[in-house]
């Protein structure tokens, strides 16, 4: 039996270096074995703490993927696009956009200083409020949409003083917001009336176009009721050559942007262009044919007679267009006119959308440029619209 002395010490003084010489061997390999941990463990958390840092960079990654595609306007790997909806001007007023249609739709003050993302074909209702004493000014506002600096009207007319006015539009790129709220003129005695609210002259707007050419009332109307807009830098460019691509994306543009698909079967309409949705469109609905079944020609000028075909077909499809004909006999040129324009050239002549280029002749093959683009829109307006 042991003794209490023993039992702390365990090891009896008589075999204490007996008792050590035999624990050396497991001591030294229990050391040898901490050694190898050791290093395993020095090997191991380097390992470790790289894989920890690349799984938060992962991470980190996916959590910003949504902001990265938002930011840039990307496609992600489930097709996820995201349109910019933004504001370079807001004076005297402000601008709210309501994502859908809704009457519960939250709204979104729009400013300099905010940027909202919206997915394609989202439409999205904008509300331009004037600050008291001001009203919308139409002529000074306008939007743009994705590269293309075309200005693009927001109404018909300038809102009445302290009138909110609205404006629907269908997202199909990023969209930028220019809008102008005027002080308005106050007119005579009391009781509200007033001098009616006037915008700039056609001069002021567009520095390349004399207030005395014969094209100037047109492209103040196109410009007032938002159906054309300038080119950039202060210019209409009224002799430029309009393109077959330039006219369907106004119609298209005139009903609104609306949602479609496809490039309309012509192999020379890339997806992705500007006016890759308008012409897909304008072919969907009759209204423009390619020369070929596959070849549509978007940069092609569009002739005069292309033109009355085009304004013939838009009116049938707006229900707008009457059984009215014209006798093109007193035209000297009149037998140039290709049987397939014949019937909507008699329309158009009758419908005063199209006259002559002289009083006799039609000029059917010539090309048609900005500034009669604008008659014939005017025209079509107050001729065939009514």
């Amino acid at each position: 039996m042991r003794t209490l002395t023993q039992l702390q010490n365990p090891f009896p003084r008589h075999g204490h270096k007996a008792r050590a010489r035999e624990e050396r061997p497991a001591k030294r390999a229990n050391i040898t074995e901490r050694s190898y941990i050791r290093n395993i463990v020095k090997t191991v958390k380097p390992i470790k703490k790289a894989f920890i840092a690349k799984v938060l960079v992962l991470c980190m990654v996916f959590a910003m993927l949504p902001v990265m595609a938002l930011s840039a306007s990307a496609v992600d790997d489930d097709d996820n696009v995201y349109y910019t909806v933004t504001a370079d001007t807001v004076t005297n007023g402000t601008v709210t956009i309501y994502y859908e249609i809704l009457d519960d739709a939250e709204p979104h003050v729009l400013d300099k200083d905010t940027t909202y993302y919206v997915a394609p074909n989202t439409k999205v209702k904008v509300v331009f409020k004037p600050n008291t004493g001001y009203h919308f000014d139409n002529a000074q506002s306008y939007y743009t949409i994705g590269q293309d600096t075309t200005e693009h009207r927001f109404s018909t007319a300038n809102g009445a003083v302290n009138e909110e006015v609205t404006k629907e539009i269908n997202i199909t790129d990023d969209l930028t917001i220019h809008a102008v709220f005027a002080t308005a003129t106050s007119g005579g005695g009391g009781g509200g009336g007033g001098t009616p609210v006037t915008g700039p002259t056609v001069t002021d707007i567009f520095a390349d176009v004399p207030a005395d050419a014969w094209y100037a009332e047109a492209v103040k109307y196109v410009y007032d009721n938002g159906l054309m807009a300038g080119v950039g830098d202060g210019e209409f460019a009224p002799n430029a050559v309009t393109t077959r691509a330039m006219v369907v994306t106004v119609l298209y543009r005139i009903e609104g942007n609306p949602s479609v698909s496809g490039n309309g079967g012509f192999a020379d309409v890339p997806s992705g262009q500007w006016y890759t949705e308008a012409v897909a469109w304008a072919e969907a609905h009759g209204i423009v044919y390619g020369h070929t079944d596959t070849k549509f020609a978007p940069n092609d000028a569009m002739t005069r007679e292309q033109m009355a075909a085009v304004m013939f077909r838009y009116a049938e499809y707006k229900g707008v267009a009457s059984a009215t004909s014209a006798d093109l006999s007193g035209y000297t040129d009149a037998g140039k006119v290709s049987p397939w324009a014949e019937e909507a050239m008699e329309w158009a002549n009758a419908e005063n959308v199209i006259t002559g280029t002289s009083t006799t002749t039609l000029s059917p093959s010539n090309s048609s440029n900005r500034a009669q683009l604008a008659t014939i829109l005017m025209r079509y307006c107050e001729n065939v619209v009514k």
